[in-house]
């Protein structure tokens, strides 16, 4: 029976192999084919009276041709089993890619860490991973730790209970463990409370995790487990939890309201570590 591909989003800006390698690795490990999808838009601006000037004018189609097969042949070379394709589609790289998405089982987008392609690779992802109709994996161009953790972190979106299985199935694959953390901003009483009623509250939060994340634990008995309650400001300390983690997992809720929407773009802008959206 045919499976909904692994959608790879290409950029000529990304210098690493990162995002197509992370893809084929999931793509191995779960059976499901890869496909690239280059999105190629070129426009003709006049700038200052200087005469026409083609925009991006580092590519070409044939370029994009180019980069879509080097692609392909790196990843038929590390992961020869799995099925790879690749095509150049005309028109604007967010459109593209979330019309792509309804037919994905998951979209991987790719950028450099610390350079100005990566502000444009993540502005686009922030765009793609608050529209797109499945979960997306935003890969910078570091490799993660070997023993670092898998973060998931609970949003009290409803979301949740999927990232928590994303992020369980992801740390028993690369044989590593998981911290789920709950960072909540302090309400306004907290300062008036008493040390052990704040010590109370915490611990029956901690209590309602562990129980959230009980039937995890018996499915994945081999993954090691810790629950950690944060109290503070809420992307901050995400992006915290993130130093050092294999991988970032977040549950989007299914109505993007404007709080969640610019809790994301700080995440994808700041977090130095992968990062999934869990849709």
């Amino acid at each position: 029976m045919d499976r909904s591909p692994i959608v790879v989003g290409c950029d000529p800006s990304d210098r690493s192999d990162a995002a197509p390698l992370w893809a084929a690795d999931e793509g191995a490990r779960t059976g499901t084919p890869v496909h690239l999808v280059y999105p190629f838009e070129q426009f003709v601006t006049d700038l200052d009276g200087v005469g026409p000037v083609v925009v991006p004018e580092y590519a070409s189609r044939a370029d994009a041709q180019a980069y879509v097969q080097a692609a392909i042949a790196v990843i038929g070379k590390t992961h020869p089993d799995v099925a790879v394709s690749g095509s150049v589609v005309d028109g604007s790289a967010t459109d593209i890619l979330v019309d792509r998405s309804r037919q994905a089982s998951l979209m991987v987008l790719g950028g450099q860490e610390g350079d100005v392609g990566s502000l444009l690779v993540r502005s686009l992802s922030v765009d793609v991973a608050a529209n797109a109709y499945c979960s997306v994996v935003l890969v910078l161009g570091q490799e993660p730790l070997a023993d670092a953790p898998v973060v998931v972190a609970l949003t009290d979106s409803d979301r949740d209970d999927q990232a928590l299985g994303f992020g369980f199935a992801q740390a028993a694959a690369h044989s590593t463990s998981i911290r789920v953390v709950h960072a909540r901003k302090k309400p306004l009483s907290w300062r008036k409370r008493r040390t052990s009623e704040a010590e109370e509250q915490v611990n029956a939060e901690k209590a309602r995790l562990n129980e959230a994340i009980a039937a995890w634990r018996e499915k994945y008995p081999q993954v090691s487990t810790s629950v950690d309650l944060v109290m503070g400001k809420r992307v901050a300390d995400l992006v915290e939890a993130s130093r050092p983690a294999r991988l970032l997992v977040v549950g989007a809720n299914t109505e993007v309201g404007l709080h969640e929407l610019l809790q994301g773009i700080q995440l994808l802008r700041h977090a130095p570590s992968p990062i999934a959206v869990i849709r």
